[in-house]
């Protein structure tokens, strides 16, 4: 059903997808398979600096797309971005009607698992930092002034208690 082309950061892995020096592109390839309906919906996922994943987006190829953004510092693997990470990302997704779907919400960004006494002080009592990074993203729409929606947060878990905190999280969301 869902297509991504994993892990999208350089020039050439753009140029493979979109201008492939042997004459056939990958993203022709992709077609022909949801032509077929083996696919249904094409998107990729990033670590890429703003600029790149910008590239990619305004394409008007992919329909969906997996990166990071996160109220803490909003990590990408090389940094950066006007807003201080992928916030630009977010809205410009939005304008392309692209799903949005976040990855390592408590990793990158803060280690909302394993944080730090400050963020704990910064929280606690009213929520676990985990709680507020889940409620930060399920509110965003409402928060950010250009309304750009997150559609999907990916939770990695260990072990079955890792999705307490996320599921009061969203309990908590009205």
């Amino acid at each position: 059903d869902l297509f991504a082309f994993h892990g999208l950061c350089m020039d050439y892995e753009y140029d493979l997808i979109f201008n492939n020096p042997s004459g056939e592109n990958l993203i022709d390839i992709v077609k022909e398979y949801r032509a077929l309906g083996k696919i249904r919906h094409i998107g990729f996922s990033t670590h890429a600096q703003p600029e790149q994943s910008r590239r990619f987006i305004q394409t008007g190829q992919f329909e969906y797309a997996n990166i990071h953004y996160h109220p803490l510092g909003s990590y990408t693997a090389s940094g950066g971005g006007k807003f201080g990470g992928n916030k630009e990302i977010v809205r410009l997704m939005n304008d392309y009607d692209m799903g949005v779907s976040i990855i390592s919400p408590y990793d990158k960004g803060g280690c909302l698992f394993a944080p730090s006494t400050k963020l704990l002080s910064l929280t606690l009592p009213d929520m676990d930092p985990i709680q507020y990074g889940s409620l930060w993203l399920f509110y965003h729409k409402q928060m950010d002034e250009k309304n750009a929606p997150i559609h999907t947060m990916v939770c990695g878990a260990a072990r079955q208690s890792d999705l307490d905190e996320p599921a009061v999280a969203a309990y908590l969301f009205d």
